[in-house]
């Protein structure tokens, strides 16, 4: 699921959850905030890896221009 499909979601849930409790069907919504919080969570740590591992491959570069 998509960060765009959870947060429709979000924006349909009371809708959704009246449908669902009719159906005798029980969701808990908070696990969707969970999830998205989860994703952008790891989004940013991939990110700062990306960031880290670029700068020492830089760094290597560097060096071989300067031995």
């Amino acid at each position: 699921m998509q960060i765009k499909e959870v947060e429709a979601l979000e924006r349909i849930k009371d809708e959704e959850s009246k449908l669902f409790e009719r159906n005798k069907i029980f969701f808990d919504f908070n696990v969707l905030i969970r999830i998205k919080e989860s994703m952008v969570d790891v989004s940013s740590r991939c990110i700062a890896l990306a960031l880290e591992v670029s700068e020492g491959c830089l760094i290597l570069f560097i060096n071989q221009l300067f031995i």
